[in-house]
């Protein structure tokens, strides 16, 4: 599905652009954006990322002290998709991006049991939040698919500070987020190192092709169950039930709760996640009254919808749109 995200993303991702002179009227209407939209289709933004990446001859996207040329982070893929298990997946990918001056470190961390991707940038001359958003995100959803889904973060730290739009960030990592950090970084559970690769470089190429969508898409590539289970939600827009869900999966209701608490969740949590990146996302386009977004993502009456949004998140949906 072609859903809208925040123009914001437009104009963050434009930043280093401009810095190298490139010109970003001409890059906004190749990719059929509207430089006043409020939103924008993830076709749209993947167009424009794309052009950037070939304009630039730049995958960091103008924001690094020299260019990550194009083909880069495809070429660490392929090196990478070999591994193993994550964890070796993981260290060949950080090896590999070793080999290039192009202002990035990265370093697989284990400590007790937490594993965390630390990102170290170096020379970038201005601020690069919107950079840092993806590079997170790109290794999260890479390290995700490599495995066959399933890999949910424990945290996500970003060196900058709390943004207005800080609720995008909690839809777009599923984890808490913190600020004013010493570097980027993600954390999960170490044990999760250990989950062998079940992908090849066949099924590499589809999911390169579908870059840079699956960042801003939250992609969901896992055959888990709560991955089935967020798919089934996203069929209903949020409103199924355990016992509908169930019969859309084909077993019963007893055994959907033993699956998902075996992957650590539960049909409450994962329904509850769904619905507020829902919300969110909803809110951050503005085309809903807050009753009408009530009523789509199943809630019996607004103050119901109030009272979870405050408890998904800490603020009110009239908080958050304002």
């Amino acid at each position: 599905m072609d859903r809208r995200i925040s123009g914001r993303l437009v104009h963050a991702c434009l930043a280093g652009a401009r810095r190298r002179g490139l010109d970003v009227g001409r890059a906004l209407a190749r990719s059929g954006i509207d430089p006043e939209s409020r939103t924008v289709t993830t076709q749209q933004y993947t167009r424009l990322v794309r052009h950037l990446w070939s304009a630039l001859d730049d995958e960091l996207l103008g924001f690094g002290p020299a260019p990550s040329r194009l083909g880069t982070f495809a070429t660490m893929a392929a090196l990478a998709v070999h591994g193993p298990d994550l964890r070796t997946a993981l260290l060949r990918g950080a090896a590999f991006y070793d080999l290039f001056a192009i202002g990035v470190t990265i370093r697989l961390v284990e400590s007790g049991q937490e594993a965390r991707l630390e990102f170290t940038l170096t020379g970038f001359p201005q601020p690069a939040d919107h950079l840092v958003e993806l590079v997170l995100g790109a290794w999260h959803r890479f390290a995700s698919w490599l495995v066959g889904g399933g890999l949910e973060l424990r945290r996500a730290e970003f060196p900058h500070g709390r943004p207005p739009y800080v609720l995008e960030y909690d839809a777009f990592y599923g984890c808490g987020c913190l600020f004013g950090r010493a570097r980027p970084a993600i954390g999960f559970d170490r044990a999760l190192l250990d989950r062998p690769v079940v992908r090849d470089e066949a099924a590499l190429v589809p999911f390169l092709r579908r870059y840079p969508a699956e960042l801003v898409e939250r992609g969901d590539y896992s055959g888990d169950v709560a991955g089935q289970v967020r798919r089934v939600l996203a069929a209903s827009g949020g409103v199924q039930d355990l016992a509908s869900t169930a019969a859309r999966l084909a077993v019963s209701p007893a055994g959907l709760r033993h699956r998902l608490r075996a992957e650590g969740t539960s049909y409450q949590r994962v329904r509850d996640r769904f619905r507020r990146d829902a919300a969110v996302s909803a809110l951050a386009r503005g085309d809903l009254s807050l009753e009408e977004l009530s009523r789509r993502l199943g809630f019996s009456e607004p103050s119901a919808f109030h009272r979870a949004f405050k408890r998904w998140t800490g603020t009110t949906p009239r908080g958050y749109r304002l």
